[in-house]
């Protein structure tokens, strides 16, 4: 638990806005409602899906700097260790 709330909340929101200006428009669009669903603290479950290279680890980052700038707990996991080494904090899932 210490881990996963020592991020500087300044900073993290801050990486945040600067890769949500660099989004394309539908990863802004993601982003903008997992986001609200966040702010409002509304349990939600997301499936983001597409073809490599088209900006979902992207997303992810912006995502995982969003929640920990909001003071909230966010674990990057992914099924297997290549992925999951591309997220800050990531582990995999098992």
């Amino acid at each position: 638990m210490e881990r996963e709330t020592r991020y500087e909340r300044e900073l993290e929101r801050n990486n945040a806005n600067a890769q949500r200006l660099q989004m394309y428009p539908k990863q802004g669009e993601a982003f903008d409602e997992i986001a609200k669903r966040v702010d409002a603290e509304d349990p939600s479950a997301f499936f983001i899906d597409g073809p490599g290279g088209c900006g979902k680890t992207f997303l992810y980052e912006a995502l995982l700097h969003y929640v920990r700038g909001q003071r909230f707990v966010a674990l990057a996991c992914a099924w297997i260790g290549i992925a999951a080494i591309r997220l800050e904090g990531g582990r995999t899932c098992h």
